[in-house]
C-alpha cells in the first residue's frame, strides 16, 4: 500500500539521517577525545619539563645517574610516575637518561619540537627543549600511555552490547514513530480507493472520516498542509457529492419531460393514421423512431433504478444452467443456428430472477447483435462466458465499462446500439458483486464470475 510504502520510506530516510549523524557525531567525539587528551598529556609533559628546566638539574656540567635522579624525585614527586628524561648535546650523544628509556628500544629524533612516536600499543609524547644554561644540550622530556587511551581504536565487548542496544531502540522508536505519523496517511489512502469504489459504481462518496478532520493525538490537530488537503478533498467530495445529486435529479427530470410528449405523440400519430387512413409504409419508419426513443428511454430509467439500489431485491436461490437454457431457448428462435451451448457445469446463484435472465440476455443478444459468426455460452466453474467472434470492442468501450451510452463507431451494415446494454449488466454485477470482464481475444469474451452461494449469503 501507498502508506506503507510512504512509512519505509521515511524509516529508511530517517534511519540514513541518523546513521549519517551518528557517524558525524562520532567521528567529531573521537576528534575531539583525541585532542583533548593529547593536550591533557602536552600540559602534563609541560609542567613537567618546566619544573626539570628550573631545577638543579639544568645547571649540571656533568651527570651522576644517582645525583639526577634523585633530583628529579625530589622536584617531581608522584609526578614522575609514566614519564622518562634524556639529555643529549649536540652531537647527539646521550649524557644522561631514565631507567625506563632502555626499555622502550626507540629512536627519540631532536626535533621538532614535539615528537609523537606510536609503537607497540604504547604512545610515547616528548617534548624536546634546550637548556638556558647549555643550549647545545636538549632536554627530552616525555610521557608513556597506551594507544587506547588517545586513540580509541578498539571497543570492548560492554561498549559493542551498549551501541547495539542503543541502536536498536531508536530504530524501534523511528519506526513507532514513523508508523504513528503517517496513520492519517494510511486512513486517507482508504478513503480514497473506497471512494474511487463508489464512483465507479455510480454511488455518492461518503464523507472523510471525523479522525482525518480532527486527529486524536493533540499534535497532529495543529493546521499544516497535510490537514489543509484533507479538508480540500472534504470540500471536493461535498461538491462532486452535490453535483451528482443535481445531476441525477435534472436527468431523471429531463427523462421524463421527453417521455410524455413521446407517449401523446405515439398517440397522436395513431389517431391521425386510423382518421385520414395512411398505409402502413408512410408512418413505419416514423413510427420505429419513436419507439426506439421510448425505448431508449425506458431502458435509461432502468438502468439509472438499478444503478442506485443499496441492496437487491426480491433474492431467490436459482441453478445456473436451468436458467441459461430457458433464456436461450427463446433468442434461438430470433436467430436460429447461430447459438452454441456449452453448458456442462452448474451451480447455483441467489439473485432477483429477473436480473440474471437479462443479463444472460443481454450480453448473448449483443454478441449475436453486432456479430455476424457463430456465438457460444459456456457454464463453468462459477462463470458465464459469452464467446463471439467479431472484431472485438473498442478499447475505449472497455476503458468507459459501466457508463451509460458507452457505444464504439458504428459499422457499416450493423444495428446502432444505445450504449445501455453494457452499462445495466456492470450495474447488476456490481449490485450483486460479480466480477463483470469483457475480454479481446479472437473476438469478444464476455465473462460473469460469480462468488460461491455461502460468499454471496
Amino acid at each position: 500500500m501507498w502508506g506503507t510504502g510512504l512509512r519505509l520510506k521515511f524509516f529508511l530516510l530517517s534511519l540514513l539521517t541518523l546513521v549519517f549523524t551518528s557517524l558525524c557525531i562520532t567521528f567529531l567525539l573521537a576528534y575531539f577525545y583525541q585532542s583533548e587528551r593529547l593536550a591533557f598529556i602536552d600540559d602534563q609533559v609541560r609542567e613537567t619539563a618546566t619544573a626539570i628546566v628550573d631545577s638543579e638539574l639544568s645547571d649540571l656540567k656533568t651527570y651522576d645517574y644517582q645525583i639526577a635522579n634523585a633530583l628529579i624525585s625530589e622536584e617531581l614527586g608522584p609526578d614522575r610516575v609514566g614519564k622518562f628524561f634524556i639529555v643529549r648535546n649536540s652531537k647527539d650523544e646521550i649524557l644522561f637518561q631514565t631507567d625506563n628509556v632502555s626499555l622502550l628500544d626507540v629512536a627519540i629524533p631532536r626535533s621538532p619540537q614535539w615528537v609523537t612516536i606510536e609503537q607497540d600499543g604504547r604512545l610515547l609524547r616528548v617534548l624536546n627543549l634546550s637548556l638556558p644554561k647549555f643550549p647545545n644540550r636538549t632536554l627530552q622530556v616525555g610521557a608513556i600511555t597506551d594507544s587506547n587511551f588517545i586513540f580509541w581504536s578498539t571497543l570492548t565487548q560492554r561498549s559493542v552490547v551498549l551501541i547495539s542496544l542503543i541502536v536498536g531502540i531508536v530504530l524501534v522508536m523511528t519506526w513507532f514513530l514513523s508508523a504513528q505519523l503517517f496513520s492519517p496517511v494510511r486512513d486517507l489512502e482508504g478513503f480514497l480507493h473506497e471512494a474511487s469504489a463508489m464512483l465507479e459504481s455510480k454511488k455518492d462518496i461518503p464523507e472523510i472520516p471525523h479522525r482525518l478532520l480532527s486527529p486524536q493525538i493533540k499534535y497532529l490537530r495543529r493546521r499544516d498542509e497535510f490537514k489543509s488537503l484533507v479538508e480540500g478533498i472534504s470540500q471536493l467530495v461535498g461538491r462532486v457529492n452535490m453535483n451528482n445529486k443535481f445531476t441525477k435529479s435534472w436527468t431523471f427530470q429531463m427523462v421524463h419531460e421527453i417521455k410524455t410528449p413521446l407517449t401523446l405523440l405515439n398517440r397522436e400519430l395513431e389517431r391521425l393514421q386510423e382518421k385520414y387512413h395512411w398505409e402502413a409504409s408512410e408512418n413505419h419508419e416514423v413510427q420505429r423512431q419513436l419507439n426506439r426513443v421510448s425505448r431508449t428511454i425506458t431502458n435509461f430509467l432502468d438502468w439509472a433504478d438499478l444503478a442506485n439500489a443499496e441492496k437487491p431485491q426480491n433474492l431467490h436461490v436459482l441453478k445456473t444452467q436451468a436458467v441459461v437454457r430457458e433464456v436461450c431457448s427463446s433468442i434461438q428462435r430470433a436467430y436460429p443456428d447461430r447459438l452454441n451451448l456449452d453448458l456442462h457445469a452448474d451451480f447455483q446463484v441467489m439473485c432477483n430472477p429477473l436480473h440474471l435472465e437479462q443479463v444472460i440476455e443481454n450480453l448473448t443478444v449483443n454478441a449475436l447483435r453486432y456479430t455476424n459468426g457463430p456465438v457460444k455460452v459456456i457454464l463453468k466453474q462459477n462463470q458465464f462466458i459469452v464467446q463471439d467472434q467479431g472484431d472485438g470492442v473498442p478499447a475505449e468501450v472497455i476503458e468507459r465499462l459501466g457508463t451509460p451510452f458507452n457505444r464504439g463507431p458504428h459499422r457499416s451494415g450493423q444495428e446502432k446500439g444505445s450504449g445501455l446494454g453494457l452499462a445495466w449488466v456492470f450495474s447488476v454485477a456490481t449490485l450483486y458483486g460479480w466480477k463483470f470482464t469483457l475480454i479481446n481475444d479472437q473476438g469478444t469474451r464476455a465473462r460473469i464470475e460469480f462468488p460461491a452461494l455461502n460468499e454471496a449469503d
